[in-house]
C-alpha cells in the first residue's frame, strides 16, 4: 500500500478533482524529457502476472520523440479533495510497448519493467552462481542490474545470504530470477516473488498468505456510509492440489533434498487430505479426494525450505477467490499483496482477503478487484529432516 496521510485517504469520499501526468524518458529516466496530461487511462496491478503493473492511456498531441523502442514513462494519480492540497499517487513504471496514432490523438499500452528483464534472454548457456560464494540474492541483483543499470533493489527476505547451488540456464533470465509458477527460480526457492513495484523499484518479498493485518476495511452496503460493492465469488476445481511434495536436484556428487510432504490437514475441511495420504492414501480423506502437486527446483537447500515452498503452494491452490467491484469510490493507494478486510453494512464479522489483482479505471473511479482467502492449515512430512 503506497502510504499517504490518514486524512488523505480518510478524505476520498470528497475527492473532486482527479488527472493523469505521464513523465517520459528516452534515457531510463537520467532525466525526465517531458510530461504529458492523459484521459482513458487504465492501471493494473496483478501479483499473478510475471509483470505486475501494466497500464492502457491516451493522449493528445504526443510528443514526436516518444516512440516504442526507447521510450519510458511514469505515471502519478494527481488527487484533489475539497478545501485540499492536490497529492500525486505513482502509478507505475512502464515502457512503451505499443503506440496507436490518429491525427492528434495517440494510444498506448503499458507494461512493467520486468518486461524488459524478462526479453533480456541469454545469448548462450550460462552457469550460475558466477562465484562459488555467490548467494542467491548476489545473483538475482546481478541478473536484474545486467539488463537496467543501477535499478533499485529491495530486499526484504532472510535466509538467503547462504551460497547458491550451481546451475545452468539455456536461454530465459526471468525464470531464473521469478518466472511463472513451474519456474525452478531464486525466488520460488524462497517461497518470494520479485515484481516492479510502482515507484519503479524491484522489491523481492516473501508470497503473502497470512490475512491477519489488514491494511484497509471496506464497508460493503448501500448505505451512506458504505461503498457499492459488487461482489462475486468463482469456485472451481482448476488447479486445486490438496497435497505438495516438493524436492531439490541438486545434481553432481551433492545429495537430492527431500521429498517433503505437505497437505490439508484441518479436519472439516472440503479438501482435507487425512492425517497421512503419504502413507494411507486417500482413505481418510474428504470427498474431494487427493489431488497431489509436484514442484523440484535445485536451489531449495534444506528440508525446511522445501516446506516453505510446500506450504505457499498448498495455500495458494486451496484459497478460494473473490472477485469485488467497487462502483462509488476508490482507493488508489492499494497495491497487489495488500491484505483487505471486507465488512458487511451493519455487522462487525469481517472477512479478511489477500489482494491478488486490482485494476483501476480512472474516469470512471470504478475499482475491480480480484482476492484470495487464506490458505488451510499445513502439516508437512518429510524422511530426511537432516538434510541440507
Amino acid at each position: 500500500m503506497f502510504q499517504l496521510p490518514w486524512y488523505v485517504i480518510e478524505s476520498l469520499n470528497s475527492v473532486t478533482k482527479r488527472r493523469i501526468v505521464i513523465e517520459w524518458s528516452n534515457n531510463r529516466f537520467l532525466t525526465v524529457t517531458g510530461s504529458l496530461n492523459a484521459y482513458d487511462s487504465s492501471f493494473t496491478c496483478d501479483m499473478t502476472s510475471q509483470v505486475r503493473w501494466s497500464a492502457t492511456c491516451s493522449v493528445i498531441d504526443a510528443d514526436t520523440r516518444i516512440n516504442q523502442k526507447t521510450t519510458w514513462m511514469r505515471a502519478f494519480l494527481e488527487i484533489k479533495g475539497v478545501r485540499s492540497q492536490w497529492w500525486r499517487v505513482p502509478m507505475g513504471v512502464y515502457r512503451v510497448w505499443e503506440m496507436k496514432t490518429s491525427a492528434r490523438f495517440t494510444s498506448f499500452t503499458l507494461d512493467g519493467l520486468e518486461a524488459v528483464v524478462r526479453d533480456h534472454t541469454f545469448h548462450v548457456p550460462r552457469t550460475f552462481p558466477i562465484s562459488k560464494s555467490d548467494s542467491r540474492k548476489t545473483t538475482l541483483t546481478r541478473l536484474l542490474r545486467e539488463s537496467i543499470p543501477n535499478v533499485p533493489i529491495a530486499w526484504t527476505l532472510e535466509g538467503s545470504s547462504g551460497t547458491m547451488s550451481k546451475m545452468t540456464v539455456a536461454r530465459d533470465r526471468w525464470s531464473l530470477i521469478d518466472g511463472d509458477g513451474d519456474a525452478k527460480s531464486i525466488t520460488k526457492s524462497l517461497a518470494a516473488d520479485c515484481w516492479c513495484d510502482r515507484i519503479g523499484q524491484f522489491v523481492v518479498a516473501e508470497t503473502p498468505t497470512e490475512t491477519d493485518k489488514p491494511v484497509w476495511a471496506i464497508t460493503v452496503g448501500k448505505g451512506m456510509k458504505g461503498i457499492k460493492v459488487s461482489s462475486e465469488t468463482t469456485e472451481s476445481r482448476e488447479n486445486i492440489k490438496n497435497v505438495w511434495t516438493v524436492w531439490a536436484e541438486p545434481g553432481g556428487t551433492k545429495k537430492n533434498v527431500g521429498p517433503v510432504h505437505v497437505w490439508d490437514i484441518q479436519v472439516g475441511s472440503d479438501t482435507y487430505a487425512g492425517p497421512n495420504p503419504i502413507k494411507y492414501g486417500a482413505r481418510d480423506a474428504a470427498a474431494f479426494g487427493i489431488v497431489p502437486g509436484y514442484y523440484q527446483n535445485p536451489l531449495l537447500k534444506s528440508t525446511k525450505e522445501c516446506a516453505k515452498v510446500g506450504r505457499k503452494r498448498l495455500a495458494l491452490s486451496l484459497a478460494s477467490r473473490r472477485s469485488v467491484v467497487i462502483t462509488s469510490i476508490f482507493n488508489p493507494t492499494l497495491d497487489a499483496g495488500d491484505c483487505l478486510s471486507l465488512i458487511p453494512d451493519g455487522e462487525t464479522k469481517r472477512e479478511n482477503f489477500i489482494l491478488e489483482t486490482v485494476t483501476y479505471e480512472m474516469e470512471s473511479a470504478l475499482t475491480a478487484m480480484q482476492m484470495r482467502a487464506k490458505g488451510p492449515i499445513a502439516y508437512e512430512e518429510s524422511p530426511d529432516e537432516g538434510a541440507a
